[in-house]
């Protein structure tokens, strides 16, 4: 199994020591990891972000909720479309976390 965090610590060693294996088909899936890491990096980024945003939401809506009493239908499709953008990247970030589990099966 390859350590993905050894493989982004010391990439040029770790694919010298695969390279002595002298079979192109493990370069090719070392080139698969480091693409599906490179993927979940920046879907786990993606994520944060949106999550970071709905919580504020969250925050703004409570307060806006107390002093007004209901939300605005606009409003509340927006907080929809919000958890069907985290729904959808988490799908996608569990996609790419499969991808990366078996690449690194090496």
């Amino acid at each position: 199994m390859i350590d993905v965090k050894l493989l982004r610590a010391a990439p040029v060693e770790v694919r010298a020591a695969l390279a002595r294996r002298n079979d192109p088909a493990v370069l090719a899936l070392l080139d698969e990891l480091d693409l599906a890491d490179r993927e979940r990096r920046l879907l786990t980024g993606d994520l944060d972000r949106l999550n970071a945003e709905r919580n504020e939401a969250a925050r703004t809506d409570a307060r806006r909720l107390k002093a007004e009493g209901a939300l605005p239908d606009s409003v509340r499709e927006e907080r929809r479309a919000l958890g069907a953008r985290i729904a959808g990247l988490e799908t996608e970030l569990r996609g790419v976390e499969a991808r990366l589990q078996a690449a690194a099966m090496l």
